[in-house]
């Protein structure tokens, strides 16, 4: 008959107690690391395509700067077409202008001062009603309430837009005069958009077959930047009160004529 080992509950003891320190370093320090390892280059990734995002955006507009100055030049051209400004010493030398290109003698020209441009807002919907709902309102008609019709939306309106009615009156020949509307309204310069034309022919005995006078209504527009709208209501609220002058008194009667 064989002996026990008297060392061998010791050695399956110890074998035991190494496997459960390796599993608990296993759960409690090596795969916490390998996770943060993990998540650490899982950021290094997503940093790197961030990174690579950035030097396109840069990029960009590294080359949008290069153009700097074409996108002023545009800039300045739009404004010719919708200014900043009233401006209206500019349109009376562009009416003047196109004007005595065609040989047009003007009788009248009138603006008016800038309006703020309101835009319709659009209409509500009508609510879809059932069929089995109208009837059972027929039948009903005698019991029924009249409701109120609802009330119509509110204009929206353009902020910084504003709009200057043109009114010009003028004499000349037939083509010369829609010559004239055509340029103001195609031309290169201030957008004037020609909104009513009325023609008449011209009589009399020193007239000629094709004179006529027309009179031309129309719009333009002018474009403020809100922050400099901002920037002059901060300069007029910063502004300080300037002190009151006192006003001379006196004594006398200031109706009492003076001895000469």
């Amino acid at each position: 008959m064989k002996k026990s080992n008297p060392a061998r509950p010791w050695l399956l003891a110890t074998v035991g107690i190494v496997l459960v320190i390796f599993i608990a370093a296993w759960f409690l320090l090596v795969n916490p690391m390998l996770a943060q390892a993990s998540e650490t280059n899982q950021a290094a990734e997503d940093q790197e395509a961030m990174n690579d995002i950035t030097r396109i955006e840069v990029a960009d507009l590294r080359a949008k700067y290069a153009k700097i100055d074409e996108y002023n030049a545009t800039l300045a051209q739009l404004q010719e077409g919708i200014t900043t400004r009233q401006r209206y010493a500019d349109l009376q030398r562009l009416v003047a202008a196109v004007t005595e290109e065609h040989d047009v003698l003007v009788t009248a020209l009138q603006f008016t001062s800038a309006a703020p441009v309101t835009l319709p807002a659009p209409a509500a919907p009508a609510p879809v009603e059932d069929v089995e709902d109208v009837e059972s309102e027929d039948a009903d008609a005698e019991d029924a309430t009249v409701e109120e019709p609802a009330a119509a939306p509110a204009a929206v309106s353009v902020e910084g837009l504003y709009a200057i009615t043109v009114t010009l009156r003028m004499e000349g020949a037939y083509h010369d005069l829609l010559a004239v509307a055509d340029d103001l309204q195609t031309g290169d310069g201030r957008i004037i958009l020609v909104k009513q034309v009325s023609l008449a022919a011209l009589t009399g005995e020193d007239v000629d077959e094709d004179a006529a006078s027309l009179t031309m209504e129309g719009e333009t527009y002018v474009l403020i930047d809100p922050a400099e709208l901002n920037a002059a209501a901060e300069e007029v609220l910063d502004e300080e009160p300037s002190e009151s002058t006192s006003l001379p008194t006196t004594d006398e009667n200031p109706l009492t004529p003076v001895d000469r």
